[in-house]
């Protein structure tokens, strides 16, 4: 029982040093009629540390590509870099993002982040991205706490969609929070400690 006791420690050491749990937002609210089913693509917010956070936004393909990217941050001053992205199978061009702080998203009011592609269209756009947000006049407290409430239509996040089951029709889409957080591995790693603490006690006592 001490061994498995121990073991539990050394579980609980290599999940602290893991990467917290992910808020997911997906992209739902569309401003095209008959553009298909939702939901078009998601955003997953992971926190890093209390002043840096990973953004990833996924299509949810086929059939749906992306282009143009917004976010409400809360943050009153950040940053975004190290952008990355997977082009979509249709794309035969490279597009350069360029970030634009308060751009609008058509349809969905304006957004913190609003990283612009260039072309923005069918034939340059995404199933993946991924890029850090850095705050730079504070810090985050969660995963949830790095995107705002919503802009001033209350909407997280949207991006600029493409239905490759159509030969590319586009519109934008727009959403929130879909799913809660899942618990992070430290907090796994305390609760086996203490359920093999209570083992060893009891194993003690009879």
């Amino acid at each position: 029982m001490r061994k498995l006791f121990l073991g539990g420690i050394a579980v609980f050491a290599l999940a602290s040093g893991t990467a917290q749990a992910t808020v997911v937002y997906s992209l739902n609210t569309i401003n095209t009629a008959g553009f298909g089913p939702a939901p078009y693509a998601s955003v997953a917010v992971t926190l890093d540390n209390p002043t840096t956070a990973t953004i990833m936004f996924n299509a949810h393909n086929p059939p749906y590509t992306f282009g143009e990217m917004g976010l409400s941050v809360n943050s009153t001053n950040f940053s975004a870099a190290g952008l990355s992205f997977t082009l979509a199978p249709t794309s035969n061009q490279t597009p350069t993002f360029t970030p634009s702080f308060n751009g609008g998203l058509d349809g969905f009011g304006n957004f913190a982040l609003d990283y612009v592609s260039n072309p923005n269209g069918f034939s340059a756009s995404l199933i993946r991205a991924t890029f850090t947000l850095t705050d730079i006049s504070g810090t985050w407290t969660s995963d949830a706490n790095v995107l705002s409430n919503g802009n001033a239509q209350g909407f997280q996040a949207a991006a600029h969609v493409f239905n490759a089951s159509t030969g590319g029709n586009s519109a934008f889409a727009a959403g929130g929070p879909t799913t809660t957080p899942v618990p992070e591995p430290a907090t796994i790693g305390i609760l086996s400690v203490g359920l093999l603490g209570l083992g060893l006690i009891r194993c003690r006592t009879s």
